[in-house]
């Protein structure tokens, strides 16, 4: 899979279940996260993943803060998403 997939819910039960399938085969993840930070994102993110058995693929995983409540789902006004699909 070339561009890489957009995921919501990563942090969750759910979200991290799918994301470890499609990390285990192969994918690239763009995973929405609301956070205070960049750094407090990827914590989060990384800790869900080693709990479900996805941390050996942590590499193929871009974290960006956001949230889907709020207008262009409050991401910062320059960010660009390439992605081949969305899964909320």
């Amino acid at each position: 899979m070339s561009q890489p997939i957009f995921l919501t819910g990563i942090t969750g039960s759910v979200g991290s279940g799918i994301a470890r399938q499609w990390l285990e085969n192969g994918a690239r993840v763009v995973a929405l996260v609301r956070a205070e930070s960049e750094a407090k994102a990827l914590q989060r993110v990384t800790r869900v993943l080693t709990v479900v058995g996805a941390d050996p693929w942590l590499d193929q995983v871009t974290v960006v803060c956001g949230d889907i409540c709020q207008p262009g789902l409050g991401l910062r006004s320059d960010a660009s998403l390439d992605v081949s699909s969305v899964i909320h």
